[in-house]
């Protein structure tokens, strides 16, 4: 019996996301159990934090390549570098580099006379445009596809301001609902973006709940002195990490408020990653002169298990209602670390409620940079608490999280289709 499926996913490695390591995990179980898995992804672009295609693939418009028994398929990319003064936020630009993906994908599918797959899989990013492309694959092939929600649009954009018309709101929830309505089964990675979708008109016996999951056997508690720590200096300090993405949706401004509030503590503020608002927020600290802040380039996905290490407390951010249409998946890597964990989100949210019941950390108010350097000290005055938060972070990821749980859920959910 044939078992192909196509996945669709813009950015696959040697990109270094949150979400690679999972889609790997489950593609590698999976061709290890009969699956035959094709990767349609763009060409490797965005190196060192710039839109910039890489130059060994310029010129390329299709490379094919077999990595670790999955068959990557990788098209061609507009990736555009100007700055475009009426584009603030980078949309004309990224809306270039998706669409590009969008017709490359198409016609490469489209064109590949030893397409067998059974039905099609991707995900709610690049926002629209890779539901869209499943929508039309589909139709024009006859096969179900599958979408994986991992946050909630067009809502998501216009709580963080990224669009403000009405009628681009309106169309693009036109847009929103028609892939639902098409597509065959919806992943979504919590409840509250289930019943989010369920208010939104989506059947809930199409919705699955299947979480993103940590890897708690590369990811677990190890000592803090390590080559990283000893690189950047960190052994002897109190440390509060932000490992991640630095955009609209994070409130980054409110951390650095945070960190000033600090600044005669003891306590270094270190942010790990790159996005659209890293050099706002860089701007920022050398004008308020905070000496106890630093940045530190996106590092390789192999060095996470020391940079988790490396945090006395690690922090997840969110901007106010943001908390029902997305979920970090690092909060899971934070747990397993075996850190404490402070998030910053809606009160009472999901999230909130998630860390309260893991007992792993404590959680602060959306946009509350009071708040949020009230908790930093109070963990700063508790070791022994951080301890067993630590701890018991620890457990409850290895318990409701692992690896294992979530591929099989896959697993199952595929096999039925």
């Amino acid at each position: 019996m044939n078992k192909e499926i196509t996945a669709i996913i813009m950015y696959w490695y040697p990109y270094a996301g949150p979400l690679q390591p999972i889609y790997k995990s489950i593609f590698t179980h999976l061709t290890a159990n009969g699956y035959k898995i094709n990767i349609i992804a763009g060409m490797p672009h965005y190196r060192k934090g710039r839109e910039e295609l890489w130059r060994e693939y310029k010129g390329v418009f299709l490379k094919q390549t077999i990595e670790d028994k999955l068959y990557i398929k990788r098209t061609f990319v507009l990736s555009p570098t100007l700055d475009i003064l009426f584009d603030k936020n980078g949309i004309f630009r990224r809306t270039i580099n998706y669409f590009s993906f969008f017709i490359s994908a198409f016609f490469t599918i489209m064109f590949d006379r030893k397409f067998k797959s059974n039905f099609i899989f991707t995900l709610s990013f690049p926002a629209f445009f890779s539901g869209l492309l499943a929508v039309l694959i589909s139709t024009v092939k006859n096969l179900p596809f599958v979408y994986n929600v991992q946050d909630v649009n067009p809502d998501l954009l216009f709580s963080i301001k990224l669009f403000r018309a009405k009628p681009v709101s309106y169309i693009l929830g036109k847009i929103e609902k028609f892939i639902y309505r098409r597509a065959k089964i919806i992943v979504a990675i919590s409840d509250r973006i289930k019943d989010t979708l369920i208010e939104k008109g989506v059947p809930f016996e199409k919705i699955v709940v299947i979480p993103n999951f940590c890897d708690t056997e590369l990811i677990k508690p190890l000592p803090k002195k390590n080559e990283f720590t000893k690189k950047y200096n960190l052994e002897s300090k109190f440390v509060v990490l932000y490992a991640g993405n630095m955009g609209e949706p994070q409130g980054i401004e409110f951390i650095i408020e945070a960190a000033r509030l600090l600044r005669n503590r003891d306590i270094l503020f270190m942010f790990i990653g790159r996005g659209e608002r890293k050099s706002e927020a860089e701007k920022l600290v050398r004008q308020q002169g905070l000496k106890n802040v630093i940045f530190i380039p996106l590092q390789p996905l192999y060095k996470m298990p020391q940079i988790w290490a490396s945090a006395d407390v690690s922090l997840v951010s969110l901007r106010k209602n943001i908390s029902h249409l997305a979920f970090p998946s690092k909060i899971y890597s934070i747990l397993s670390s075996g850190r404490p964990i402070i998030t910053v989100t809606d009160k009472n949210s999901e999230i909130w409620n998630f860390i309260e019941m893991s007992r792993g950390g404590v959680c602060a108010e959306a946009e509350n940079a009071n708040d949020l350097a009230h908790k930093v000290e109070f963990l700063y005055n508790n070791p022994d608490l951080r301890e067993r938060m630590g701890r018991r972070g620890r457990e409850f990821a290895e318990k409701n999280f692992s690896k294992e749980l979530v591929i099989q859920k896959y697993k199952l959910l595929f096999d039925k289709l």
